[in-house]
């Protein structure tokens, strides 16, 4: 069953997330009409801002807070993310190099390097390193192929 957000009926409720309005947070809803790529680009975009707005403001100290048992970080996550989509989007869908800092950084001898040294860098250069993925990301074309299958190009 759908559930409505606190305070909207659920008429509301889908009103906002059908004409693709951002909540109180700025998070944008994804949309309920489109085919399947549109409609997990809209989750990603949705998640994404999620993150964001759970690290803005936060000091760097903060940033490196972990909470037992896990060793995972905020700034951990910020810094993963960038690397991610920088894989994914350049290198797996674009098929170029992965850019830097990923390229010569991340390593098999050191896999969790994303995670791991977010601890040092400061919060502004972290965010500035997802900002910076965002900017050489194009949008991925969404292709639908004569088998039926949706690809992202």
């Amino acid at each position: 069953m759908l559930n409505a957000r606190p305070g909207y009926g659920l008429t509301r409720y889908v009103r906002v997330v059908a004409e693709g309005n951002a909540d109180e947070h700025g998070r944008p809803w994804p949309r309920l009409e489109g085919g399947e790529a549109a409609t997990l680009l809209g989750f990603l975009d949705y998640q994404r801002a999620t993150l964001a707005w759970k690290g803005k403001g936060l000091t760097d100290a903060q940033l490196r807070v972990a909470l037992p048992p896990s060793a995972i970080t905020l700034g951990g996550r910020l810094k993963r993310l960038a690397y991610v989509e920088d894989d994914w989007f350049t290198e797996v869908v674009g098929g170029e190099a992965t850019p830097e800092p990923w390229g010569s950084a991340v390593t098999e001898a050191d896999p969790d390097w994303a995670w791991s040294s977010a601890a040092d860098d400061r919060g502004e250069d972290l965010r500035a390193l997802l900002a910076a993925q965002r900017a050489r990301r194009s949008p991925p074309r969404v292709d639908r192929r004569p088998d039926g299958r949706v690809t992202l190009g």
